[in-house]
């Protein structure tokens, strides 16, 4: 895969774009809940930096869709999926978005999450080279050099993503690296690919003018949601109010992201501000989320509506999860525990919206 510059709209593209986004956010369905005349105050993490990857969570702070529904939401900064989902689950944040299947794990370990709604239906886990490596295929890598972090989500699903690509691991050198060091390594071709999260390890090197090539391990049969807005059972059944109110804030800041990736980028700058430090860190932003863009550009949330997560995808992502992450003997939990739709999918674009966005990102999307 190769990543390059999110293109220009066409001022007809934005028409499309733009026109019914207020339709679509109208569309939400059901009575919204505004909460008293001061606003609550909500404390919500992400699983890691701010980029291009949760950009839609700032656009919704920027464009005030929490705060008119009576919110007052603060969002902190994670150090990775597996922290963030164990502080949602022990109730040091109110709310959080983390990997799905991190979440899963969780709840299997005993620390009980629910999920509210899905931002990315494409975890985006796999394999990197640079461009010139001549590593297009899973077997390219036999007799080849590759490092990955041990803690990162995607090193379980390595196995896995031989078997399914026809890949001899036992021909792989393999070495673990921290993650701070990773693409070094590679660009310094110490190593010749690396495992990891994809709007983590291209967007930097794309900013910078380094040509990659990702294999995806969506594509080798490995189906597993990126992020999702996660709190604990007992909010979700004590409060139903709050949690619509923060899932509805945050679905208004995915449509307007995805019908307005120009305006999501300004709104983003606003609300981060070394993103505007300078051209290359709003580079990396931008294919940081061209690169989300396309994994929340699915048929998922084409069906079922923005957030809505299908049943028997988060049944498989279970199996998956308690076969390649889980400690043995984990406990399967029940999967129709893990999730619920009831606020989820009430936001809808239309099939314009749609293709127009799918037009506006397609360099992610045949990537």
């Amino acid at each position: 895969m190769t990543a390059s510059d999110i293109l220009p709209a066409s001022p007809a593209r934005r028409r499309v774009l733009k026109a019914g986004a207020v339709t679509a956010l109208a569309a939400a369905g059901g009575a919204r809940t505004v909460f008293a005349q001061t606003a609550r105050k909500i404390k919500f993490t992400l699983p890691w930096v701010a980029e291009g990857s949760n950009a839609f969570l700032w656009v919704a702070l920027n464009k005030g869709y929490w705060k008119k529904l009576g919110l007052d939401v603060e969002l902190a900064r994670g150090s990775g999926s597996a922290m963030a989902a164990e502080a949602i689950g022990a109730g040091r944040f109110d709310f959080g978005y983390c990997g799905t299947h991190i979440g899963i794990l969780q709840t299997a370990k005993g620390l009980p999450l629910k999920s509210l709604g899905v931002g990315s239906y494409d975890a985006a886990i796999g394999i990197c080279t640079l461009a010139d490596s001549g590593i297009r295929a899973p077997k390219d890598l036999e007799g080849k050099t590759l490092a990955s972090t041990v803690s990162s989500t995607e090193y379980p699903f390595i196995p896995l993503f031989a078997k399914n690509g026809g890949l001899d691991l036992d021909k792989v050198k393999r070495v673990a690296v921290d993650a701070q060091l990773r693409q070094k390594a590679l660009l310094q071709k110490q190593v010749d690919a690396i495992s990891g999260a994809i709007g983590s390890m291209v967007p930097s090197m794309t900013a910078a003018g380094v040509k990659t090539n990702m294999m995806a391990f969506s594509q080798y049969g490995i189906q597993l949601y990126g992020g999702s807005i996660f709190t604990q059972p007992q909010r979700f059944a004590s409060d139903p109010a709050l949690c619509e109110a923060v899932v509805q804030g945050a679905m208004e800041g995915l449509a307007y992201t995805l019908t307005d990736p120009e305006g999501a980028l300004r709104a983003f700058a606003a609300e981060v501000k070394e993103a505007a430090i300078s051209p290359g860190a709003l580079q990396q932003v931008k294919v940081g989320l061209g690169m989300f863009a396309s994994s929340a550009i699915q048929d998922d949330p084409q069906s079922g509506g923005l957030g809505w997560h299908n049943p028997k995808t988060i049944a498989s992502m279970t199996d998956l999860t308690i076969q390649y992450v889980a400690a043995p003997g984990t406990r399967k939990p029940d999967p129709e525990s893990l999730y619920t739709n009831q606020f989820a999918g009430r936001i809808k674009l239309s099939p314009a919206q749609w293709q127009a966005a799918k037009d506006y990102f397609k360099p992610y999307l045949a990537a």
